[in-house]
């Protein structure tokens, strides 16, 4: 007697999920997972695609002789283009041609203001 109340619910539960699933929503549209299963499906396909693109660059042959010494040559120009500096410092080349960090002489401008730099009213 039991274990047929525990089935009955059981199915009546699975049974209003069902009808849950097929309604549309008070906007008249139907479920969102309806239409996230073909934006995953296209999303697989082009994640299939790039690595398709990506196993083809792999097995291409790479000519980077000319590259190189384009690069090297760069470099020996301006050797702040392999050096790092940390935040609030700039790279630039002392008299020995040599990349040092300094310390920043102006704040750099940035399109949009950054919320963190507004300062806060005193509280008087």
């Amino acid at each position: 007697m039991l274990s047929t109340k525990f089935v009955l619910l059981v199915l009546l539960c699975l049974y209003a999920c069902d009808i849950a699933s097929t309604k549309k929503n008070k906007h008249g549209k139907k479920n969102d997972w309806d239409q996230l299963e073909p934006m995953l499906q296209q999303l697989h396909k082009m994640d299939n695609d790039i690595e398709i693109e990506h196993e083809d660059a792999k097995n291409a042959p790479i000519d980077d002789s000319d590259n190189e010494t384009n690069e090297e040559a760069e470099t020996e120009q301006n050797p702040c283009l392999n050096h790092v500096c940390g935040w609030g410092k700039e790279c630039h080349v002392n008299h020995k041609g040599k990349a040092v960090c300094q310390c920043a002489v102006e704040c750099p401008t940035n399109p949009k203001p950054d919320p963190l730099d507004k300062h806060l009213p005193s509280l008087s």
